[in-house]
């Protein structure tokens, strides 16, 4: 049966045994795991869920945990929206959605920015700002119009 660690809400049917690996790489926190139906079914009628300690629910296991991104490479994010900002008052808002032949052209950008970096550039002469940062940037456009 699918369970649910209560103190931090990790879904078990993703771990093999009964250990939440959350809550064991946190000493500070005490795993504890109740039957999925069992939480729902307490839940649907109003009782106390054990081990909650009078906290709410939430079932996001599997769900992509945004906070890795947003807090762990913040300053590569703020390259990028340098670079989409850049582009945005060179261009337009969103503009290149709409490039014709856009995937071939910023798979040639992304690449050229690469050379530069290869050849020891670390900032883009137009811009002014990191290499690095429009490499990720044509990443991130290529993989938006290949989806």
């Amino acid at each position: 049966m699918s369970r649910r660690c209560i103190n931090c809400k990790f879904d078990a049917r993703v771990v093999k045994g009964t250990d939440c690996a959350p809550c064991l790489a946190d000493p500070e926190n005490k795993p504890f795991f109740e039957p999925v139906a069992e939480v729902i079914a307490a839940q649907a009628a109003g009782e106390p869920l054990s081990g909650a300690q009078g906290t709410g629910m939430k079932f996001d296991g599997g769900k992509p945990r945004w906070s890795l991104l947003m807090a762990g490479m913040s300053k590569a994010l703020e390259g990028v929206a340098k670079v989409l900002t850049f582009g945005a008052q060179k261009y337009a808002a969103h503009s290149w959605r709409t490039v014709p032949e856009g995937k071939d052209r910023y798979r040639d950008a992304l690449y050229r920015h690469l050379a530069a970096i290869e050849q020891g550039e670390e900032l883009d002469p137009e811009s002014g700002l990191r290499h690095w940062d429009h490499v990720i940037c044509n990443a991130l456009f290529l993989s938006e119009l290949n989806r």
